[in-house]
């Protein structure tokens, strides 16, 4: 055999992996999973299960996150109620200056 025959069925044989190849990888990337409805009772079912999975845990772990969970939504309640109540007195003092200037204007 010459060289140039070898290299000719070389590439032939490179030629048909690679075909190979991509036809094996657009194949693999067209596979993945798709859910295209869940029926309500599946949804039920899981929900079961994840109930009572959580029944499993001790009480009082569930306990302690809860109250962590109490903790935290009064500290956020906390703040808002001081947040609303320096929102109202800016507001206030924007409405004093306002009027203050307006009355200031009019004279003038």
């Amino acid at each position: 055999m010459q060289d140039e025959d070898l290299i000719q069925q070389m590439n032939v044989v490179v030629s048909e992996e690679t075909e190979k190849k991509s036809k094996l990888g657009s194949s693999n990337h067209d596979k993945s999973a798709k859910v295209n409805e869940v029926q309500a009772s599946q949804v039920e079912g899981l929900a079961q299960q994840g109930m009572s999975k959580r029944e499993a845990t001790t009480p009082e772990k569930d306990s302690l996150k809860e109250d962590k969970f109490m903790a935290a939504l009064q500290a956020v309640c906390t703040e808002l109620a001081t947040l609303k109540e320096s929102v109202e007195k800016n507001r206030a003092r924007e409405e004093q200056f306002a009027w203050a200037s307006s009355g200031y204007q009019s004279q003038q």
